[in-house]
């Protein structure tokens, strides 16, 4: 199924917006998703009263957007938009592709043109579809073409709305509720059994690489002398215990130097294991293989796999109940919730 909805919606005369859309038409279609083409020429006649209204208020809007960036950057945050007291709200399209609007005094410029603003201004009146939003306007155009109650976003999408706020109250005189989407995590059969084998869950695959092969050479040493290290560890934790309360009792002040003691031995019994779960890792190399597949699945590039591997891999394996099981998962009562989802 996902290979014919593949093959129907990237045909050679399609951008790569419109296969897009086709393509997640069809996904979604049990599911109401409605899509909306951001280029519609309609869409930005509609649109046009805010970008003038944009126009004209123009220095108020500017001057809030510079003291909103003073105002996260004294709270310890970076603005996602660089604002500059030159900055505009809009680009131009051209032949060129998209040109950014500079405002100076009543003048505006967009790479070699020059207007005055009450003729930019008409010119969004009479050309509307040469004008986009920029990323700090662009939801609050679609917030005035389709009025909104709640906004639920990415991570990175909500980090905007902390400037946005501005350009929303100034310009719409309200702003809708941002709400953190569900997360996800997807693991498959092969990971699993690895995440078993070792002792693993996916938090420790996100904790770093560091940390997580220390725990699997601890689980890669052999059978036999993994049950010779656990039960001298085990005897010897009894014996620093006995140790302990007998030096205690004949020296109360050396309770931390026992404790420090007692630390530095497990420290270096579990640095032996480590040690020789590397040597058998050298013998058959199967460790370093397997810690490859559970970071590039799990965590690839360092970074959240929902913002780095493609879904449509794991839904030609999923089937057809696949979007209906994460959706399953995004309701409104598990707000920003994490998943953690087992896949064939």
């Amino acid at each position: 199924m996902l290979a014919e909805y593949l093959i129907e919606s990237y045909g050679p005369e399609e951008t790569y917006g419109s296969a897009f859309g086709k393509l997640f038409t069809r996904l979604f279609a049990q599911h109401g998703l409605v899509l909306m083409d951001p280029l519609d020429d309609g869409l930005h006649k509609v649109a046009a009263p805010l970008y003038q209204h944009a126009l004209a208020e123009r220095d108020a809007l500017s001057e809030k957007l510079l003291e909103r960036g003073k105002d996260l950057d004294r709270a310890g945050f970076d603005a996602q938009v660089k604002v500059t007291a030159r900055s505009t709200l809009l680009f131009r399209m051209d032949e060129g592709g998209r040109q950014v609007i500079t405002a100076s005094a009543d003048k505006f410029q967009s790479g070699e043109r020059t207007w005055e603003r009450e003729e930019l201004v008409h010119k969004t009146h009479t050309e509307p579809e040469q004008f986009s939003p920029n990323a700090l306007f662009r939801p609050v155009v679609q917030d005035y073409l389709l009025p909104t109650a709640a906004y639920i976003a990415g991570p990175a999408e909500i980090a905007y709305f902390a400037q946005s706020e501005v350009v929303y109250r100034h310009l719409l005189g309200r702003m809708p509720v941002i709400l953190p989407r569900a997360g996800f995590t997807l693991v498959d059969a092969k990971a699993d059994k690895l995440l078993r084998r070792y002792g693993l869950s996916v938090e420790d695959v996100w904790a770093g690489s560091q940390g997580l092969r220390h725990k699997m050479e601890r689980q890669s040493v052999p059978g036999s002398l993994s049950k010779t290290f656990e039960r001298n560890q085990k005897q010897i934790a009894k014996m620093l215990t006995q140790l302990g309360k007998q030096i205690q009792k004949l020296d109360p002040t050396l309770k931390g130097t026992v404790e420090r003691a007692r630390k530095r031995i497990e420290y270096h019994i579990d640095k032996l294991r480590r040690k020789a779960g590397r040597a058998q890792d050298q013998k058959t190399g199967l460790l370093s293989e397997h810690e490859r597949y559970l970071e590039s699945l799990l965590y690839p590039h360092k970074g959240p796999q929902e913002r780095e591997l493609c879904l449509l891999p794991f839904l030609a394996r999923w089937g057809a109940g696949g979007l209906s099981e994460l959706q399953k998962h995004s309701t409104g009562k598990k707000i920003g919730h994490h998943f953690i989802i087992q896949v064939p």
